[in-house]
Formats: structure tokens, C-alpha cells, sequence
């Protein structure tokens, strides 16, 4: 693949990548392109976000353009003959990316794959739609905000946004745990809401973890400051501001936050596929194993999730040698049985 074409034949490979028409060499050299520069990522991202707005996730066909237009033409003509408005052509539009997109979009609602949620999320009022991006467990995700902030996913995460922010915020919302490279813009405040918490920022670096199963949401700031406001808040709850390597850990249980001092490194390394423990408890470790591998863990006693832990690993490592060194800094065995692992006391 000649990566010095031109943008519009360089679109072109996106729609194919997007679409899964291309090999795994060539999507191989689309991930490599992708990270040569900015522009790149924010083409790539571009692309991603108008597959995204239909909820094309994974399709389960492979796509025939050829089909697609019949199914597009067929549509527009039936229209064509209950309304004299509609008077389109479609070989005007034969390259037009959005007609491509939509023809896609036609196949999949006619074979049931499209999620209800892109109407139900429809806000008529202001004209805009939400979109969801998905990341699945054992993948990381790159994506880029209509403002151009830049937003890290990590695995099982969920974040929604609008197709476009309004004039007074930029308000989304996340399910799981992303680090963000907010724009600075004063006039629009950034509103991140979780179950429990919204965190309110005007342009910084920091890293949100908030999965719905767990106990705690933590917001760590690298660079900037934020603001933590609870959903649940009692009149002698003041604001609470973060600054550079502060770390606040909300527990939904009690409703309450800590503070601390941290290295901010050490909650952002994910995005290089590094995973820091620092007298963490087992029962943590194994949450962020979960996720990355696409694992189930399950331990035979619960009291062994607060044995604490410092260690690092790589997300390339195999699963087998990192349940070999806990086991060796700690007083637990385990049993593999292909995507579930059991954890039990040694012997």
C-alpha cells in the first residue's frame, strides 16, 4: 500500500478499513499510518466517529458496495413514486462518503444489526445526535472529540458524546476508565458524568476511572486542575478541586472522597500498555487482568482479594507468566481452564 497517495484515495482505504474489506497486513499499515502524526489521527478519528454514528460496530457480513447501491437506488425510487420531492441520482454520488456510509447503514437495518439506541439518543430540539463508543475487553481505543480534545479508552469501557457540543458546555458522559487531553476553551466548561460523580474542567490532563461494577470512581490529574462535584451532595459538601498528582477516590458505598498525593504516571501508563501496582489489593489487580486479557477470575476466597501487591506488567505479556510471578510474591495458586481462572489459597 503506497502511503504517499493522495486523501482522497487514502479516504478511500479508511472506508474499506472501517467497512472490514481490507487484509490483515493492510490493516496492519493503516494502524502504523494512523500513528505517523496528529493529522493522521485526526483523519483516522474522523472516519471512526461517522461509522460510530451509525453504530457499526461489527459487521457480520462482509460488505458489497454493488448490493449496498441496489439496496440505496431501490429505496430511493420507492420514495421517488409516493413523492414527487425526492428527485435524486444516485451516480452524482457514486464516491460521496456519506452516501457509501448510508448504504451500509440500509444493509444493516434490513438484516437487524443496527442499535435502536442512534434514534432513541436523537436530541431533536438542538439537532444532534449522540454517539457511543465501545471498546471491548482486551482492546484500547484513540478517539477525537468534535472540539478536538483527545480521549485514551481503556478495555470494557463506554464513553457517549454528542455529534456536536453547544454553544455553553461540552458534556459527555463515561462508562469505565479513559485518560483526556481536554482543548482549553473557558467559555465551555468540560463535563465529564459518571454514576456518581461529574468532573468539571476547563482544559487539563487527566485520568477518569469509573466502571459501573466497582466500588470506586478515581479521577488523577497529571496536568491542570478539576473539579469533582457528587451527584449526591450534602450542604456541607464543598467543592472539591484537584490539582497535579492528587488523586481522588469517590466510594459509592458511603459517599464519600479521599484525597491523596500520587504519581500521576503511575495511573496513566495503560495507554502504553503498562499496568503499575503500588500496594494495591488483589482484588483490584485482578479487576484491570479482566479487562485487559478478556478473562474471567474467580476466587475460591474471598478474603484473598485484600492481600496487597506492587509489580508491573505489559499488556503483551502472556496471562500464564503474570499468574506465575503473583503466585511467587504471594500466598495463592490458580488453575487455568481456558478464559476462566481460579484463584485459591496455596497449599
Amino acid at each position: 500500500m503506497n502511503w504517499g497517495m493522495k486523501k482522497k484515495e487514502m479516504e478511500n482505504n479508511l472506508i474499506n478499513y472501517f467497512a472490514e474489506e481490507l487484509s490483515q497486513e493492510e490493516e496492519k499499515n493503516i494502524m502504523g499510518w494512523k500513528q505517523e502524526s496528529f493529522n493522521n489521527f485526526s483523519l483516522f478519528s474522523k472516519y471512526k466517529n461517522l461509522f460510530l454514528s451509525f453504530k457499526i460496530y461489527k459487521n457480520p457480513f462482509k460488505f458489497d458496495n454493488n448490493k449496498a447501491w441496489e439496496k440505496l437506488e431501490n429505496k430511493i425510487s420507492n420514495q421517488q413514486k409516493s413523492s414527487s420531492i425526492i428527485k435524486l441520482k444516485s451516480k452524482n454520488f457514486s464516491n460521496s462518503l456519506f452516501f457509501r456510509i448510508a448504504a451500509i447503514f440500509i444493509i444493516i437495518l434490513s438484516v437487524g444489526y443496527i442499535s435502536y439506541d442512534i434514534i432513541n439518543n436523537y436530541d431533536f430540539k438542538f439537532n444532534k445526535a449522540y454517539v457511543q463508543s465501545i471498546v471491548p475487553r482486551g482492546q484500547t481505543s484513540q478517539l477525537l472529540l468534535p472540539d478536538s480534545s483527545k480521549i485514551w479508552l481503556n478495555s470494557g469501557s463506554l464513553l457517549k458524546y454528542p455529534n456536536r457540543f453547544n454553544e455553553s458546555s461540552r458534556e459527555i458522559y463515561l462508562d469505565g476508565e479513559a485518560l483526556f487531553d481536554i482543548k482549553r476553551d473557558p467559555s465551555k466548561p468540560f463535563i465529564i458524568n459518571t454514576s456518581n460523580l461529574k468532573i468539571k474542567v476547563l482544559g487539563t490532563k487527566f485520568n477518569v476511572t469509573s466502571y459501573e461494577n466497582d466500588d470506586i470512581i478515581e479521577t488523577t490529574v497529571v496536568n491542570g486542575s478539576v473539579e469533582i462535584i457528587k451527584n449526591k451532595a450534602h450542604k456541607n459538601d464543598g467543592k472539591i478541586i484537584l490539582e497535579p498528582n492528587q488523586k481522588a477516590s469517590y466510594n459509592k458505598k458511603n459517599n464519600t472522597i479521599q484525597l491523596r498525593k500520587v504519581d500521576a504516571n503511575l495511573y496513566t501508563s495503560w495507554i502504553d500498555g503498562k499496568y503499575i501496582f503500588k500496594n494495591e489489593n488483589l482484588g483490584n489487580i485482578a479487576r484491570k487482568i479482566e479487562r485487559t486479557y478478556d478473562i474471567n477470575i474467580y476466587f475460591r476466597d474471598q478474603e484473598l482479594k485484600n492481600i496487597r501487591l506492587s509489580g508491573r506488567f505489559h499488556n503483551d505479556e502472556p496471562i500464564e507468566q503474570i499468574l506465575k510471578i503473583i503466585k511467587l510474591t504471594s500466598p495463592i495458586d490458580y488453575k487455568i481452564n481456558n478464559k476462566d481462572i481460579f484463584i485459591f489459597e496455596k497449599l
